[in-house]
Formats: C-alpha cells, sequence, structure tokens
C-alpha cells in the first residue's frame, strides 16, 4: 500500500511538472532536477511518444540497444549519438568498430539535416536527424568508418562518404574494401585537381618601378579549403620561404596579376615557410609580395587577394565526381588496387583519361610492368604501338617496353612487333633499359631479320 502511494504521488507529481502547474513535492524535485518544463520541450515529448521510429521514443525497440552501444563505448548520449547508434549497419558491427562509426554517422546526419533545413530550429534539426540517421545505407556507413579512421573525422562530409560510398557499390568497380577504396579516391582525386589547378587572377592598381613592392601591412588568411591532405585545392603558384636560406616550404601556389597600361604582368607571390625577420610566422598564414613594372603606387589589398583565391578554386564536388568515375573506369582497365593508391600512376591515368577514356588499358600495362618511378607518356605510347603490332597485353613486360621504344627511337624505325623485340633483346651487345640506343651489330642483326621474313613470306626460302 505505502509502494502503491508513493506511485500514485509520483504519477500526479509528474502530471503536474509537464502541464506547468504548482503539483506536489515530487513536481518540485522535478523542476530542481530537470528545470522548468517548456513548450519547446512539450513539443519534443509529443513527437518522440506519438513516432515510434524516433530514435529517442521508448517505443522505438533501437532504443534500448542504442542507448547500451553508448554506455558500452563510452560515448555521450545526444540526440545525434543515439540516432546513430540505431543505424541497422551499425548495430551489426562489433562493439569496438561502433566507437568509431557512432560519431562519423551523426557527423553525417548532421550536416545533411541543416543542408535540408538552413537556419531551422534544433529541435527540428533533431527531428530529422532521427530520420535520417537509421536510413543510411551500408555503403555509406562502410565509407563513414573508413573515413573518420583515416583521418580522425576530419574528412568526414557528405561529398566524401557519397563519393566514396558510390566507388564502392559500383557494379563496374572492383573495389569492395572502403579503407582501400578511400585511399585510391585519395589519390585519384588529388591527380584530377591538380590537373584542374585554378588561376587566381589579382587586379593590381598601378604598380611600381621595379623591384619587389609590398603589399599593404598584415598577412593574408588562407582559404580554409587549401588544408585539403591531397595537396590538390590549391591554386597555380610558387611559394618561397621567408628567409631565402630556407629550403623548405608549406605551399606551393602561385598567382599571376595583371599589370598597369603597357606594363608586363607583374607576378604575385605568396610567400610562406620559414622564418621572417620578426620570428615565427602564424600557422595558416602567409604574406604576400607584388613584383612588376610601371608607374604609380600600389594599390593591392590583402583580403582582395585571399578573395580572388577563393573564388579560384576548383570545385570540391566537380573534382569528386571526376575521380568517382576515374576509379571506375580504371577498374574497367584492368589497374590493380595497389597501383590506383599511387599518386604518380593516378596522375598519368587521369592525364590520359582527359584525353582518351579507351587508351587507359595501356595506362594499366604500363602501371603493371614499369610501376610508378617509370611510367610516363612515351612508355604509354609505346604500349599502344606494341599492342597495335600484335602483342598480347598480358605479355608485355619492362625489357619489352624499354626494347620496343629503342625500336622506335632508332632512326630507322623498326616496327616494334614482337619478333623485333626479342631479336633486339636476345642480342648479345643490347640491355634493355630505358633510352637505350641501338648498337650498328643489333641494327644489323635486325635488317637480317627483316630480310629472312621478307623472302620467306615471298615463298623464297
Amino acid at each position: 500500500r505505502f509502494a502503491r502511494s508513493l506511485f500514485e504521488h509520483a504519477a500526479l507529481g509528474s502530471a503536474a511538472y509537464v502541464s506547468g502547474e504548482k503539483g506536489n513535492p515530487y513536481t518540485q524535485y522535478l523542476e530542481r532536477r530537470f528545470d522548468k518544463w517548456t513548450p519547446e520541450e512539450d513539443t519534443w515529448a509529443t513527437h518522440i511518444l506519438t513516432d515510434a521510429s524516433s530514435p529517442e521514443s521508448p517505443w522505438n525497440p533501437s532504443y534500448v540497444p542504442g542507448t547500451e552501444s553508448l554506455f558500452a563505448v563510452g560515448l555521450p548520449i545526444t540526440n545525434e549519438n543515439r540516432a546513430a547508434s540505431t543505424n541497422p549497419y551499425v548495430m551489426k558491427l562489433p562493439m569496438w568498430q561502433r566507437k568509431t562509426a557512432i560519431p562519423a554517422v551523426a557527423k553525417y546526419v548532421s550536416e545533411i539535416a541543416k543542408s535540408q533545413y538552413p537556419g531551422a530550429d534544433q529541435m527540428v534539426l533533431d527531428a530529422a536527424i532521427g530520420r535520417l540517421a537509421p536510413a543510411v545505407s551500408n555503403e555509406e556507413v562502410e565509407s563513414l568508418f573508413a573515413i573518420q579512421l583515416a583521418s580522425n573525422g576530419t574528412e568526414v562530409s557528405v561529398a566524401n562518404v557519397q563519393a566514396l560510398a558510390s566507388v564502392i557499390s559500383d557494379p563496374r568497380s572492383t573495389v569492395r574494401d572502403a579503407g582501400t577504396g578511400y585511399k585510391i579516391l585519395r589519390s585519384t582525386y588529388g591527380a584530377v585537381s591538380r590537373a584542374g589547378r585554378a588561376h587566381a587572377i589579382v587586379d593590381v592598381t598601378g604598380g611600381g618601378a621595379g623591384g619587389t613592392l609590398p603589399l599593404t601591412p598584415g598577412q593574408i588568411p588562407l582559404p580554409s579549403n587549401l588544408y585539403d591532405q591531397t595537396g590538390a585545392q590549391q591554386v597555380d603558384v610558387t611559394i618561397n620561404p621567408l628567409n631565402r636560406g630556407l629550403s623548405d616550404t608549406v605551399h606551393h601556389m602561385s598567382v599571376t596579376a595583371p599589370g598597369g597600361a603597357g606594363s608586363s604582368p607583374p607576378d604575385v607571390r605568396l610567400v610562406g615557410g620559414g622564418l621572417s625577420s620578426g620570428g615565427a610566422q602564424a600557422p595558416g598564414v602567409i604574406r604576400a609580395d607584388v613584383t612588376g613594372t610601371g608607374g604609380g603606387a600600389p594599390g593591392v589589398n590583402a583580403h582582395d587577394v585571399a578573395g580572388h583565391i577563393d573564388r579560384q578554386l576548383p570545385s570540391l564536388s566537380s573534382n569528386l565526381n571526376h575521380a568517382v568515375n576515374l576509379v571506375i573506369d580504371m577498374c574497367a582497365a584492368g589497374f590493380r588496387e595497389t597501383d590506383m593508391q599511387n599518386p604518380a600512376i593516378a596522375q598519368v591515368a587521369h592525364q590520359i583519361h582527359s584525353q582518351d577514356p579507351q587508351k587507359l588499358t595501356h595506362v594499366a600495362i604500363a602501371a603493371r610492368a614499369l610501376g610508378p618511378n617509370d611510367i610516363n607518356m612515351g612508355a604509354i605510347d609505346t604500349i599502344e604501338k606494341m599492342i597495335e603490332s600484335g602483342w598480347n597485353a598480358n605479355q608485355i613486360e619492362r625489357p619489352a617496353i624499354w626494347t620496343a621504344q629503342a625500336l622506335m627511337n632508332d632512326p630507322n624505325h623498326f616496327y616494334p612487333s614482337p619478333s623485333n623485340v626479342r631479336v633486339a633483346w636476345s642480342h648479345s651487345q643490347y640491355q634493355p633499359t630505358p633510352n637505350t640506343s641501338l648498337s650498328g651489330s643489333v641494327v644489323e642483326a635486325l635488317r637480317k631479320a627483316e630480310e629472312k621474313r621478307h623472302k620467306r613470306e615471298l615463298g623464297l626460302e
């Protein structure tokens, strides 16, 4: 009877608490413990009690296991984390992986919610997060886990996650592991972005009589998206250390600026790294100088320079889309995953892909046979000629490529057929190395082999 009486008083006190009435001592306890009940809390309570799909609803069957996951891995219980913890694919992960996946999913859906409801009240965003988090796909969860693990969360974004998810889910792709896929995507994204590097134009009013003209006093804050790990979001510029005796540089960018009437274009040099006479330079800040000719005083504003750079940077989403397409086409061309992760190989692949995607198979052969240190456009052209000359793509190896190059570069322009390559390669006076010329005896052996082949074709032997 006593316990029943306690329960009745607690129920009455709780009802008074949520109704805003004076109530009983239990009502006062709740007010001291949780502060006054507000209309916002009333709205949120109505939401979670009437929508059983909300991760915050006690009627949601995932509410308890999701909350237990947060306790188990030591993550704070927030609306975002609880929503992420109830995702069915997150719940399938081992507990140690959930600690990495949950914050990533929470950040991902929070970014989506904010883009769908810009400037909305936090309660609206929380409701949207609760709707979005359980619907995140398996490929997205795998991508989020991989990116969170690789970057400690700094590279988790909607663009990155959706790009990686499309790579590992596309039926044309051979990449299925999200961790490997992200390394490949970083490599191809860097290649695409470097190729599309912006050329920032800075308006310069007047110029100087020559020499170096200091920009307005102060320093230029760098745009935040210059700090991409791939180094891909950099404008086309050269940076020298502040102390010319130092060889290290922080960023590599250059900005050209038009000069005055009848003057040659001055160079806006963004100088960073090293130490200045005034001591160490603040992180993320560069100093700028204008060098050029013409009369008048310099009229360049430091913030104008930064603004011009920011506007001229390549589009992140555009570069990511190109990088994803490049990965998928590289898979179709037969690239190995280790080759796709290499920046040098990715750079050549992007160059060929932008000209003729059908020739990516030649780049894949070069990557397999030569590796990243020796792959170049000349080797790609050689492989193309070799295939046209009857070579089986699976039989093209490093010595054969170098020998074929020597045959094609010889004044006699020998055909890089399998038979000619074998004749040169097997000759005692020839060593297959890059940029090797054919000796007179090798040339003579090739001529004799061609004569013999012609006679055989004419039936004279």
